[in-house]
């Protein structure tokens, strides 16, 4: 039997995405590889017509966005439940962290409105449920619509700009206990020293993590806020 173009393809993914779980100790399932197939198939097709990622090779696209989340995802708190992903774009980390931890209830914001149409029409591809797309800038009223009672559990961040900015738009949604994180390169641990009169002013504690993305090996940092203990914010 002749192999296809599509087949080649295919396979080529695949090989990537196991590669990837792999580089990260996650251990490839069949059903978890086939969803991030589908989704990046999506987004290189997407990619073609609207500006979702500037990545344009299959291989950075599944080194440096799964890459990412796969950091991300393995630094969770396990007892973390609800996510709000700010400039979520293609959908990196929230709605890849969504494939990857299935339970984690979801809220993705952009403000761009054909980057939520790519995905919600991802979500529907895959049949995800817990997770919703929403158009509109956070902190304006009524953004995020979908709010938890006491608030996220984890709001993240891996294009929104400055740490301060992060920090302004997602306290007031962060829930008690709940994590603030910013997604950085290897200029992350100076980018929050410059940014430190705002974690004084919130009475913020600050954990940071130097990383490095399975397969390529690059530099990443990963910086967590959360309120000090008896302390409500400033």
């Amino acid at each position: 039997m002749p192999i296809y173009p599509w087949n080649r393809t295919i396979n080529r993914l695949t090989e990537l995405i196991n590669r990837t779980l792999a580089g990260a100790k996650t251990t490839p399932d069949p059903l978890l590889t086939a969803r991030l197939a589908d989704y990046f198939t999506e987004l290189n097709r997407w990619n073609r017509r609207i500006n979702l990622t500037g990545l344009k090779s299959m291989e950075d696209m599944v080194f440096k966005h799964l890459g990412d989340t796969l950091v991300l995802a393995h630094e969770l708190p396990v007892n973390t439940g609800t996510l709000l992903d700010i400039g979520s774009g293609a959908g990196v980390p929230g709605l890849l962290l969504k494939i990857l931890r299935p339970e984690l209830e979801v809220v993705l914001v952009d403000a761009v409105r054909k980057k939520v149409s790519f995905l919600r029409t991802i979500i529907a591809r895959l049949d995800l449920e817990g997770i919703k797309a929403e158009h509109g800038r956070v902190g304006d009223t009524g953004v995020p619509a979908r709010m938890p009672a006491e608030g996220f559990d984890l709001i993240t961040s891996r294009a929104l700009g400055s740490i301060p900015c992060l920090i302004k738009m997602a306290l007031p949604l962060l829930s008690p206990s709940g994590l603030i994180t910013a997604m950085k390169g290897p200029g992350g641990p100076e980018e929050l020293e410059e940014s430190m009169d705002i974690v004084r002013e919130k009475r913020l504690e600050v954990k940071i993590l130097e990383k490095h993305l399975p397969v390529l090996g690059h530099g990443r940092c990963l910086i967590f806020f959360r309120r000090a203990l008896h302390q409500e914010d400033a």
